[in-house]
């Protein structure tokens, strides 16, 4: 592992379980490490305090990989993933985190791996990846999150696209996604999500 001061990186204390297709959420002082893949599916939850990381008891209820995180160390969200693909295709999962215990709530509206995600346990937004509903389709659909239940959003991303992973940065009002896969190529294409707080409109710029 590595943070970042403003100017350059600096190699830290590892994670104890190595894995691929995790998410994260929190800070550089204070984070999450959710989830992700060995040689198999993991529901392993580590906390890092700035310092070291520690193996929590706290794991997410459902074990998966390329799902999306977002929130603080000690209110979290954790939604969508792969759980057993193809057989059952990709997952509406969303779990909610209060410092404690994993407790699964209202699901994604569509089903989804390697989106990207920002904001607060009570205020959220995710977009992008590829989605089972209807078809195995890659999508720009934004939905936003109340604390209680996801919603679609009424504009999308321009550019549709996967493998954004934790590709998000910002907040559930003004957010980034930055690069991804909208086929087969990758692309640097970065887009900005703003919601006005007066007229409660939303854009991808």
């Amino acid at each position: 592992m590595e943070t970042w001061n403003g100017a350059s990186w600096t190699e830290v204390a590892n994670i104890n379980t190595a894995r691929a297709s995790l998410a994260g959420c929190g800070t550089a002082t204070a984070a999450l490490a959710i989830a992700g893949v060995t040689t198999e599916l993991v529901n392993q939850v580590e906390s890092w305090d700035g310092s070291s990381w520690t193996e929590t008891s706290t794991d997410v209820n459902t074990a998966r990989k390329f799902l999306t995180g977002f929130g603080t160390s000690t209110a979290a969200i954790a939604v969508a993933g792969v759980v057993d693909y193809p057989a059952s295709g990709y997952e509406d999962i969303t779990e909610s985190f209060d410092g404690t215990s994993w407790t699964e709530v209202n699901d994604l509206n569509t089903s989804r791996q390697t989106c990207a995600s920002s904001g607060t346990q009570t205020s959220g937004v995710l977009f992008g990846g590829e989605s089972t509903a209807p078809s195995y389709v890659i999508v720009g659909v934004t939905n936003t999150w109340d604390g209680t239940s996801w919603s679609i959003a009424p504009v999308a991303m321009s550019t549709a696209r996967y493998g954004l992973h934790q590709g998000a940065v910002g907040t559930a009002s003004g957010s980034l996604a930055i690069g991804g896969q909208p086929g087969t190529g990758v692309v640097v294409t970065t887009e900005e999500w703003t919601v006005s707080a007066d007229i409660e409109t939303v854009a991808f710029d």
